[in-house]
């Protein structure tokens, strides 16, 4: 389709700059126009039925189930359709990951989150942890005393 459009813009182009073209290009570029709008308009159509459908009746008039008919209800893949009506085949593992990120998507919004920067660390020095290894490395060598020790 891409080279198609490219195509047809060659084309238009060659028209534009060339007087001298024969018939038979004329018309090969007017084929290919025309065969370009075709395929737009084809890839326009919308298919898709909105609204529920009912599935398909799987017994026969003989009273008996149609088996074909019943595993390709069952089997049949998920079908989503892109923002020019097409038809794109979706998994149920890409339908799963869109329904878990759409529920994360709502559960955050930007009014609940703190300003970090609002705070600062506080450090007070009376509720320090005195160590023992810091009174040996000053120097005294028995930092307690028997009364501490008993």
């Amino acid at each position: 389709m891409y080279l198609l459009r490219k195509q047809v813009a060659e084309d238009a182009e060659e028209e534009r700059n060339n007087p001298d073209l024969t018939q038979r290009e004329k018309e090969a570029f007017a084929e290919r126009r025309q065969l370009l709008r075709l395929a737009d308009e084809r890839d326009r159509i919308d298919e898709h039925l909105e609204g529920y459908a009912l599935p398909e009746d799987y017994i026969t008039e003989k009273g008996k189930i149609d088996r074909k008919r019943k595993e390709e209800a069952l089997y049949k893949r998920y079908v989503d359709r892109d923002e020019h009506g097409r038809e794109r085949f979706v998994t149920e593992a890409e339908e799963w990951e869109r329904e878990q990120t759409s529920k994360a998507k709502a559960q955050i919004s930007r009014a609940e989150r703190v300003n970090e920067g609002d705070y600062e660390f506080v450090f007070d020095d009376a509720n320090q942890i005195k160590f023992v290894s810091d009174t040996i490395l000053a120097g005294d060598t028995n930092p307690m005393t028997k009364e501490q020790r008993l």
